[in-house]
């Protein structure tokens, strides 16, 4: 990343030059909270998707306040951080999907409540089946609460 940051200022790339300064800024101010922060492409890729998520939401906002020229420069930081984000790689929809129908139907044969939480700490916590994976936390969400949804439909409602 800082010879990315050097390629950018060689090339007098200002977007890419801030997006890059930012993200190492946010790296560095969470590995100083948590030593361990920024080891893993879980960690790395979070931290990415929630600058993604605050540059699409700039964006939408100044959308409204019709400010094009500010919405232009943040939908292009947001391009520069997609670009990144693709680079991580993540575990499949199809994976992630079939672990979420496991821990499901474990959950349920322990007798354990089927709830949102409940999945998302057996998919993704600590100790959790993707722990140290990275994760599009965005689909994992969309997977959970689906197949939640579908066992609700089928009248499991005693299981919630």
């Amino acid at each position: 990343m800082r010879a990315d940051i050097k390629n950018a200022m060689r090339a007098k790339d200002i977007n890419r030059l801030n997006v890059l300064r930012g993200f190492l800024a946010a790296a560095d101010s969470a590995s100083k909270l948590e030593p361990a922060a920024m080891r893993s492409e879980s960690k790395v890729l979070a931290l990415l998707s929630k600058q993604a998520k605050l540059s699409k939401a700039a964006a939408a906002e100044f959308k409204l306040a019709k400010r094009g020229d500010l919405e232009g420069k943040e939908e292009a930081q947001l391009a520069v951080l997609q670009e990144y984000i693709s680079l991580i790689h993540t575990v499949p929809e199809d994976e992630v999907a079939q672990t979420v129908a496991k821990i499901l139907s474990t959950l349920k044969a322990n007798g354990n409540r089927l709830h949102y939480g409940n999945v998302m700490r057996d998919l993704s916590g600590r100790n959790g089946v993707y722990a140290e994976q990275a994760l599009d936390m965005d689909l994992v969400s969309k997977i959970v609460k689906e197949q939640l949804q579908r066992i609700q439909t089928n009248k499991d409602v005693g299981w919630f």
